[in-house]
């Protein structure tokens, strides 16, 4: 049987000092006046630190959750993920860790994706709307792009190149 999900067991005295020896509470990086445990040891290129028990590598992040919160569920099964509250990635305080979708987890951080998302305005100022194909445009930046571009003999000249390649393209010649 295949498994679902990530658990950590009651683990023996060893292991727990041998946890909490790479850990350090942080002077500076809080979530909610609650200071960060960092990890000290090894991390993954993206910064993410990691540990080996019983002879498995995992994210030190999800260990901690699933030996002190509870299970971890697989993530192609069920679309969730955890999250660091806290946006530390060494971060491995199980106050500051919560199981959410991919989704969420993308647009509550930082990323290009994130700022994009928070946008209201195109970068002439206009609202951005949806449109018919639920992406977010700035109708009026479109309609002066219509307005100078396709009355030109050079965009219509483009566009007579573009479907003579897509058409010959689509018979295969």
């Amino acid at each position: 049987m295949a498994i679902t999900h990530l658990t950590i067991p009651h683990l023996p005295t060893k292991d727990i000092t041998r946890v909490f020896s790479k850990i350090r509470i942080s002077k500076t990086s809080t979530y909610q006046n609650i200071p960060c445990w960092e990890w000290t040891q090894g991390f993954t290129p993206d910064g993410y630190g990691f540990i080996k028990w019983q002879r498995r590598t995992m994210h030190i992040h999800r260990f901690m959750y699933a030996w002190l919160i509870g299970p971890v569920p697989d993530y192609n099964k069920t679309g969730l993920v955890i999250d660091h509250l806290c946006d530390n990635r060494k971060c491995v305080n199980p106050a500051h860790l919560r199981l959410t979708t991919n989704r969420i987890n993308v647009l509550r951080g930082n990323g290009v994706a994130a700022q994009n998302s928070r946008r209201t305005h195109c970068k002439n100022g206009h609202l951005l709307v949806l449109d018919h194909k639920r992406s977010r445009a700035c109708k009026t930046c479109a309609k002066e792009f219509s307005r100078k571009h396709k009355r030109t003999p050079e965009y219509k000249a483009y566009i007579r190149e573009y479907n003579k390649r897509y058409y010959a393209k689509k018979r295969g010649t």
